[in-house]
């Protein structure tokens, strides 16, 4: 049995069709449970029900997989709390799956890459995600697919096991991390994956993927991620709710891995569903002979431990991320001032 996808979308028609198109176009979609949460519409936001009422419109009349199940909330959730929902749900009833957000495009090969990834390491406890994205270091010499500790959510599955120690608890990951545990979760300081948390401690971001990587982390799991990248993000071009801006978030041609950039629609923009064309796609997978068909499949590694290039490429790719004396210096001063504000606000206890 294939793991049903879960697709989280909002109000972003042009991007949510292209994200279906694309997993339409892959070879097991036909054989694969599509299920779709429909985040509401804002009521403060201008223009935001007509949005919402196009793009459920078209995902009404979705084809091209085993089932579609669209499940539209009543209310705006928001991201976060969508996702949490949608995917505990999901993964309690089916005990796997594979989660997309509204601007991951995939490329082929992308299901059947989860699926074996998914039955190959079901009873693996210590790998926690299989994540068709890495970040874009240098590939050279790299295997097929690999393991890295860390968590990604640009197209990523788990199973119902391991989602159950996702938690998004602000204030006890705030407690649960030593010193060391920080440096280490943030990439031994290269990356400022601690600051998201801190920022959900205080109230100034609402965020959920940075809480499923810290249950990784405290777990010890390792995340499978493939050589080459089977995703694009399509998201980065002022459309998205949460854009950090990352200098490894857009487009950037000159690595591995670039993100492709969409245009939105507008409002009033008709958005129809292009189911692909079924003959081709059983036969040729648009165009892809027999023979590249079988160059898709991913070798998947049997030892299970972290790469240890891929870990030295990750310090190199961020490297020039790390913050000098002085600014670390300036930001340990700033988070101690403003978890105390906000401590005395809570009147917590002292952590």
């Amino acid at each position: 049995m294939k793991s049903p996808v879960v697709l989280f979308i909002y109000n972003r028609c042009e991007h949510s069709r292209r994200t279906i198109e694309a997993l339409a176009a892959d070879e097991l979609a036909y054989e694969t449970d599509l299920i779709i949460y429909s985040d509401g519409p804002r009521e403060t936001k201008e223009g935001d029900d007509a949005k919402v009422r196009s793009i459920r419109d078209m995902a009404e009349n979705i084809t091209g997989f085993a089932s579609v199940t669209l499940i539209k909330r009543d209310k705006n959730m928001g991201l976060a709390a969508n996702i949490e929902a949608g995917v505990t749900e999901t993964v309690n009833k089916y005990g796997r799956v594979i989660v997309l957000e509204d601007d991951i495009i995939v490329k082929p090969g992308f299901l059947r890459y989860m699926n074996d990834a998914l039955d190959k390491y079901e009873n693996e406890k210590r790998v926690m995600e299989i994540s068709a994205y890495m970040n874009p270091i240098d590939t050279e010499g790299l295997p097929d697919a690999y393991f890295i500790k860390c968590g990604f959510c640009w197209g990523w599955a788990t199973w119902a096991d391991r989602w159950k120690y996702y938690e998004r608890d602000p204030e006890k990951i705030y407690k649960a991390f030593s010193k060391d545990d920080r440096y280490h979760f943030n990439t031994e300081n290269r990356r400022g994956k601690w600051e998201q948390v801190f920022h959900n401690l205080t109230g100034r971001m609402k965020t959920w993927a940075v809480f499923w990587e810290a249950a990784i982390y405290l777990q010890d799991g390792y995340t499978l991620v493939p050589r080459e990248n089977l995703i694009t993000n399509s998201g980065f071009d002022g459309s998205g709710e949460h854009e950090f801006g990352g200098r490894y978030d857009a487009a950037d041609s000159s690595r591995q891995g670039g993100f492709a950039v969409a245009e939105t629609a507008s409002v009033n923009e008709e958005i129809s569903w292009k189911a692909p064309d079924e003959d081709n796609k059983k036969d040729t997978d648009k165009g892809i002979t027999g023979e590249e068909k079988r160059e898709k499949i991913i070798v998947l590694p049997g030892v299970i431990e972290e790469n240890a290039i891929a870990r030295t490429r990750l310090h190199e790719l961020f490297a020039e991320d790390q913050p000098d004396i002085l600014h670390g210096i300036y930001y340990g001063v700033k988070e101690t001032a403003e978890y105390f504000s906000w401590k005395s606000r809570k009147k917590l206890p002292k952590i």
